[in-house]
């Protein structure tokens, strides 16, 4: 008869087991992904975590992105891409415990997802790996989830309660909450791996204890923590397996699992079938995580200026410009089921009267819309949140920012960096002196500065017809000196939105009702659905898949169509 452990003992067993996992995370999910290896073993990764497009990756960017991806030859499959791993986001961490378990996390905030200097967002699978800081996070929350949740387990499972050290009890358990957490059935050597140590835990501590000691090691899973595209994982052209398809259909429309409609169609294998895939992604854009989904695309597709921290600038009118441009992508993308050309044209805007303040006379709507004074606005690009800047901005910073902004987030083109030893400096920018307007400015500056001059022409202008909104975003048509503020210039290079504009308004006329900025828009919003960058040659088909189903796709659209080319294709595994 082996001798009892002692408490020390009883206790380290889950924390040793727990740790082991971990470890396995901070490894590079080398383990469980499958259900075939032990947790924290030595086997080596089927793919690369997070490794993106495969075959795909070495193709260059093309120098024009638009022609590119506007001749692709779409009629054929094209570059498979490569099978991969993936992290889940935090929402998506979030969302598949609370369905898994029937409680919302409370544990530690998670670290923040690393932004990519590329696509300009934070879901980039290459990028978000688990590090310490997360592993701690996963397990301290882990615990404590699982310590609430453990009731819950086994009231449901009356057995337990009869003997927590059966077998088959055990492996009922685990088939359960596996299935849950995995998204996938648990494999028979995973229900014997984890119902052992159920078993064994039960044999050292009360029953309850006992499965939230289970319940913390399934949650340090690989198979919980990332989401894979590996299929057979066998070298060569590999089909996702179905549940594959269900999870990119559900994480990729609105950042949950697979439901049970969803499984339901794996089981009776109806996956293969597009208008089956369809009708469960527009099912899922019901779901409220599908609106903060795109929300937080919002958020950060955005660059917005802070106006917390501005001097002189009313607290309600705060509140009220942090809304408006949040209820405004809500209020055209869901109720009006709106496009980018709406985003970008649109003569009204939602939000508090507070915001007359900025815009002058807002004229009632209806559902809630106001009409702004005309000839003044367009869209999100002349909105107060988007114009912003704080008090202290010098005049060519703002100008700049304004100009690269529209060039790089509404056209996808970003100017190279300037060498170092042409930086300019704001002296630069304004060789004739404070007093010269910004036009007179940047006239100077290309005669002086003929280097720098050749970039900042492709950015510079757009910001200038900005000019005819202050800091704030009021409108104005003349500075305070009295000179009056000129705006007109041309779009050049800008593929079908290239063409003379009077101001801003015509700006964001001419890009929201163009191809480019239709492209552009799709281009971004698959880059941070996918957790992916894009490359125009390689990924043409995928960008253009949305505009070619339906002219000026509606936003909510483009969710449904991409999350059925993630369930669709096929993928090329090494």
């Amino acid at each position: 008869m082996k001798p009892m452990a002692s408490p020390r003992e009883r206790k380290s067993a889950p924390l040793l087991f727990a740790t082991i996992a971990t470890a396995g995370l901070l490894s590079g999910c080398q383990a469980d992904i499958t259900g075939v290896a032990d947790p924290g073993g030595s086997a080596p990764p089927t793919t690369t975590p997070g490794g993106s497009a495969g075959s795909k990756d070495d193709v260059p960017e093309p120098s024009d992105w638009f022609a590119a991806v506007e001749q692709a030859d779409c009629s054929s499959a094209g570059e498979l891409s490569r099978t991969r791993i993936r992290r889940l986001s935090t929402a998506q961490w979030n969302n598949t415990v609370t369905h898994a378990l029937g409680s919302a996390p409370t544990g530690p905030r998670f670290p923040d997802d690393v932004v990519s200097s590329s696509t300009g967002f934070n879901t980039d699978a290459d990028l978000n790996k688990v590090n310490v800081l997360l592993a701690n996070a996963y397990f301290d929350g882990g615990e404590s989830l699982a310590a609430t949740v453990a009731p819950a387990v086994v009231q449901a499972h009356a057995c337990l309660s009869a003997n927590a050290r059966d077998v088959t009890c055990a492996a009922a358990v685990v088939r359960d909450y596996g299935a849950r957490l995995f998204r996938r059935p648990v494999t028979e050597e995973e229900a014997s791996r984890y119902g052992g140590f159920l078993t064994a835990q039960a044999a050292l501590d009360p029953v309850e204890t006992a499965v939230a000691s289970l319940l913390r090691v399934m949650l340090l899973s690989p198979s919980m923590v990332y989401m894979t595209e590996l299929g057979t994982s066998q070298a060569g052209e590999v089909a996702l397996t179905p549940y594959e398809q269900a999870s990119l259909i559900s994480y990729t429309v609105a950042d949950l699992p697979p439901d049970s409609a969803l499984l339901g169609a794996v089981q009776n294998g109806r996956l293969d079938d597009a208008t089956e895939r369809a009708s469960h992604a527009q099912r899922l854009l019901q779901a409220p995580s599908a609106r903060a989904k795109y929300a937080d695309f919002w958020d950060q597709y955005l660059p917005l200026g802070d106006l917390r921290g501005a001097s002189g600038v009313d607290a309600a009118l705060v509140t009220a410009v942090e809304d408006e441009t949040a209820q405004f992508f809500d209020k055209v993308v869901w109720v009006q089921n709106g496009s980018f050309r709406d985003l970008m044209t649109a003569p009204y805007t939602y939000g508090a009267p507070a915001l007359s303040s900025v815009y002058g006379a807002l004229t009632p709507g209806q559902n809630g819309a106001s009409t702004l004074p005309a000839g003044q606005r367009s869209g999100f690009l002349t909105q107060a949140a988007f114009l912003f800047l704080p008090e202290d901005a010098s005049v060519p910073h703002k100008v700049v920012h304004r100009g690269l902004v529209v060039r790089s987030r509404m056209l996808c083109q970003k100017p190279p960096p300037p060498p170092a030893n042409l930086m300019p400096n704001a002296a630069d920018l304004e060789p004739l002196g404070a007093d010269a307007t910004p036009r007179e400015s940047f006239a100077a500056f290309q005669a002086s500065k003929p280097a720098c001059a050749a970039c900042h022409n492709s950015f510079h202008p757009i910001g200038l017809a900005f000019e005819q909104f202050d800091n704030m975003g009021r409108f104005r048509t003349t500075y305070e000196s009295g000179r009056v503020v000129e705006t007109a210039g041309e779009l050049v290079s800008a593929g079908d939105a290239s063409g003379p504009y009077r101001d801003a308004v015509e700006i964001a006329q001419r890009i929201g009702q163009s191809k480019i900025g239709e492209l552009c828009f799709t281009k971004q919003y698959a880059e941070f659905a996918l957790g992916r960058r894009l490359n125009a040659s390689a990924d043409a088909c995928v960008i253009r898949a949305p505009s070619d189903a339906q002219a000026q796709t509606p936003v909510q659209k483009l969710a449904v169509v991409l999350s059925d080319i993630e369930a669709r294709t096929h993928r090329l595994h090494h």
